[in-house]
């Protein structure tokens, strides 16, 4: 995947001055966002920020179209029914696994139901990833 990106002065004089390649940042940035990890803990760390800034950027970008609106409604609504559960686990890796197969079956029916002409995610490449039959 070839991603385009803009720097802005001020990220590259932090980058500079901190003296970390701009990469090192991105990576270490993506290397903490989960969902399932967020969700499942009993108490936030630094390890959450990445994941807390994503669900921000959604929260105050929350008049966004989401693709597959029919899935993510009934996925919100399955949460909402589900959470309680999946909190209640004691076991902390338990209660990580129940939220990672919950965000994975939710991501998987989402991808099913896109259009292959999505501009935003590569459908045709995370179907082949995800093992979802092209034909059907």
């Amino acid at each position: 995947m070839e991603i385009n990106l803009r720097f802005t002065t001020e990220f590259e004089t932090a980058c500079d001055l901190l003296y970390w390649k701009p990469e090192e940042v991105l990576q270490a940035f993506i290397d903490q966002v989960s969902q399932a990890k967020f969700y499942s803990k009993r108490k936030k760390g630094r390890e959450d920020y990445a994941t807390a800034f994503i669900l921000e950027m959604s929260r105050l970008n929350g008049k966004r179209l989401l693709p597959a609106k029919k899935i993510q409604e009934k996925y919100f609504e399955k949460w909402r029914t589900k959470i309680k559960q999946m909190d209640e686990e004691p076991n902390d890796a338990k209660r990580y696994k129940l939220y990672s197969a919950f965000f994975a079956e939710w991501r998987k029916e989402m991808i099913m139901n896109m259009s292959d002409q999505d501009f935003v995610i590569d459908v045709i490449k995370r179907k082949k990833e995800l093992g979802i039959d092209q034909m059907g």
